[in-house]
């Protein structure tokens, strides 16, 4: 450096111009931290650790406002759940989404007409296992046929993993920009001057949950790619998970001290 240098300029080590002030590394030398700008209360380096507090307290009350927003998108949807019992033909259903008395109702949601069947057709007649085939669902819902679960039947299996499809579409959507949405959401926001500008279109593809005796809840709907299948064309009516990739690892008997596995796709 030149020795004309000003000596205003000269005496500041906050240049790394000047000293070097930070190593190969990024980290600043200690000499850095005794300028007066950076020193609270004679504490070398006070104000980077206020600034790493602020940092910390503002990541806490953002991940509790995901959390509530979590909470809220999970009860509008449980909230907009109503009986499917009295809907004819599928053609009443609103774009929200409704919950089952029993798998038998559900499997009573086959369109028929789109499938050239008999009228009255059910999901399990025509193959598909008991599956929702309402064509404005949120959730897809599948029974399948072929094994009973550990623990009572497969209705109480399905109750049971019902109760959790609410979380799905959040769980997928939060993590997405709202234009990647695959449906509307009452609460929630992933966008805006609160928000964390996303650096992707969507984290998660799908989201779901299956249960020892093939329940299946899924996000989002294939319906949502433009064709009328169901869970239940794509698997067929009696699915045996137990033997594919992502499934097998996560058996009890294949791991007993219930490691978290991930697998490709």
């Amino acid at each position: 450096m030149s020795k004309n240098i000003d000596d205003n300029i000269r005496s500041s080590t906050i240049s790394s111009n000047i000293d070097g002030s930070r190593n190969g590394n990024g980290v600043h030398s200690l000499e850095y931290y005794k300028t007066k700008e950076y020193k609270i209360c004679d504490v070398l380096g006070g104000l980077d650790v206020t600034r790493f507090v602020s940092t910390n307290a503002r990541n806490f009350f953002k991940y509790a406002i995901d959390d509530v927003e979590l909470m809220r998108e999970y009860l509008s949807e449980a909230a907009n759940a109503r009986s499917f019992s009295g809907v004819e033909n599928n053609a009443t259903l609103s774009t929200r989404d409704y919950s089952f008395i029993s798998i038998e109702e559900m499997s009573q949601t086959l369109d028929w007409q789109a499938r050239g069947l008999p009228e009255g057709t059910t999901t399990v007649e025509a193959g598909t296992g008991y599956t929702d085939d309402r064509p404005n669902r949120r959730v897809d819902r599948y029974v399948g046929t072929f094994r009973e679960p550990l623990v009572g039947d497969a209705e109480t299996d399905f109750r049971m993993m019902d109760s959790l499809s609410p979380l799905l579409p959040w769980i997928v959507d939060r993590k997405s920009k709202e234009s990647a949405w695959w449906r509307d959401h009452l609460n929630g926001e992933t966008e805006g001057d609160s928000k964390e500008p996303f650096l992707f279109e969507s984290l998660y593809t799908a989201a779901w949950l299956v249960s020892w005796a093939e329940v299946v809840m899924y996000y989002p709907p294939l319906a949502v790619y433009g064709h009328p299948l169901t869970m239940g064309d794509v698997v067929g009516g009696k699915y045996n998970s137990h033997g594919d990739a992502f499934i097998k690892p996560n058996l009890p008997q294949n791991n007993p001290e219930r490691k978290a596995t991930f697998t490709t796709p």
